[in-house]
């Protein structure tokens, strides 16, 4: 990350793998997540919408993700790499008790997780739901690079500010 010149200049390599892209996943997240609420809204007693309205709000991840990469400061990059990788765990659990209904109940005669939410007027759209998971997971890993890129920058960053300030006080001292 740091380069040293024969002049004795420090320069710092910005991330390369940051930028639109990542503003563009950011967006298309929250549209996802929008029309999921509004899907589960309208096809339920409400109870599958306010999950996916707390995803939406976990999913302001990606906002949060395109304000640390303006302001590039550690602390905040490194929040918002442990909400994403808790993210992708919640997302991979919840995708695991998918599989679990879906391939493992109807061999096992167990009950159903989708038949239970039938009980209560929720109607699984399954297809939509793999969908959702493809996609999050390729946005949010693409994310999770780009926080672990913009860490080493801001690690980067900090350490030249150091050498700067000791060839600083180096010069003061050659003077005195």
């Amino acid at each position: 990350m740091i380069l040293y010149s024969d002049q004795g200049v420090y320069t710092v390599i910005p991330p390369t793998i940051c930028g639109l892209e990542v503003k563009i996943f950011a967006i298309c997240l929250l549209l996802l997540d929008t029309f999921g609420f509004l899907t589960f809204w309208c096809n339920s007693n409400g109870v599958l919408a306010y999950i996916f309205a707390v995803l939406m709000i976990l999913n302001l991840g990606p906002l949060g993700f395109v304000l640390v990469y303006w302001k590039q400061k550690f602390p905040a990059i490194f929040m918002h790499f442990m909400e994403t990788l808790l993210y992708l765990i919640l997302v991979a659990i919840v995708f695991a008790f998918v599989e679990f209904d879906v391939h493992v109940c109807p061999h096992n005669r167990c009950q159903r997780i989708s038949e239970m939410l039938e009980i209560y007027g929720e109607k699984i759209n399954y297809g939509w739901f793999y969908t959702f998971c493809i996609f999050t997971v390729i946005t949010h890993c693409s994310m999770l690079l780009c926080s672990w890129k913009l860490m080493k920058f801001a690690a980067a960053k900090t350490e030249l500010r150091k050498i700067s300030r000791d060839m600083e006080r180096r010069r003061l001292n050659d003077i005195l």
